[in-house]
């Protein structure tokens, strides 16, 4: 039997706090922007054709049971508070519905587009929301992405995208609780 030790909570401590992500500058081979394909909140199939779009679109991952997501569903009226101009698209993806929730993403979302989407998910690397991703249509490739720690972060990160600054996370985080 694997004998392992256990670490306590003040060692484990300190070693999180020793980790840091590691941006990856992706340079030559960035990842590329793909459609999004998977059904709107009617259930009607749709596809988002963000490999041909030519303008801004920021992807939101998002779901009604994380619980990071909800201050980035309140703060959806405004474009401008995630750094997207009013000529640029924000879209919500979210990986599964439960029965009897898109009557409650239809009224978060406003005019904002959705699309159910699993394989988007896969597509784009992310493990679970909140997460985004910013596309630049002139470079067709992602500009940024990384786990939405708040619109605050969003912002940030598409902004200095928009400046040429390119960041591209390896760390995956979800803070969707999957018992709800």
């Amino acid at each position: 039997m694997d004998q392992r030790q256990r670490l306590s909570r003040d060692e484990a401590q300190r070693v999180l706090d020793t980790v840091v992500p590691i941006p990856i500058e992706r340079g030559a081979s960035p990842i590329p922007r793909r459609a999004i394909e998977g059904a709107d909140l009617t259930g009607k199939e749709c596809v988002i054709a963000l490999d041909t779009t030519t303008i801004g679109t920021l992807l939101l991952f998002l779901s009604l049971r994380c619980q990071g997501c909800d201050d980035l569903f309140a703060a959806l009226s405004d474009h401008n508070d995630f750094g997207v101009s009013a000529d640029e698209e924000i879209v919500v993806v979210v990986k599964t519905l439960n029965e009897g929730e898109e009557e409650e993403l239809l009224a978060r979302l406003g005019t904002i587009r959705c699309v159910v989407s699993p394989q988007a998910f896969d597509d784009y690397g992310v493990s679970g929301p909140p997460f985004f991703t910013f596309i630049d249509p002139a470079k067709s490739s992602v500009a940024t992405e990384g786990v939405a720690w708040g619109v605050d972060s969003i912002k940030n990160a598409v902004q200095e995208a928009k400046q040429g600054e390119v960041r591209l996370e390896s760390v995956r985080l979800s803070l969707e609780n999957p018992n709800s």
